[in-house]
């Protein structure tokens, strides 16, 4: 998307498009869940599947957080937690 779109202002139409486009889907679903009384079908998923998909979640959250607050990009890395426990960066962050 980037490779077409750019960033910044160039992107925000595509963006605002694909969640737009997916909140509608994901209402669309809840809806349909409600209407033919299948909120129980949740109960089919297994708890650890659940769990990891919270836990997924969680990591990305915290991921992309540490990415926006310092400007840094994780990867990952020993090289990439030494960036992060860098001088520089836990004083941005004491200072937050």
């Amino acid at each position: 998307v980037m490779d077409g779109q750019g960033l910044g202002k160039d992107a925000l139409a595509t963006t605002m498009a694909a969640f737009t486009i997916s909140t509608l889907l994901m209402g669309a679903c809840f809806w349909l869940l409600g209407r033919y009384r299948l909120g129980r079908a949740v109960n089919y998923f297994p708890q650890h599947f659940i769990i990891g998909c919270i836990g997924g979640i969680g990591i990305f959250v915290t991921k992309t957080g540490f990415e926006v607050s310092t400007g840094k990009t994780w990867d990952w890395s020993i090289l990439s937690l030494e960036v992060f426990s860098s001088r520089e960066v836990v004083l941005l962050w004491a200072s937050a």
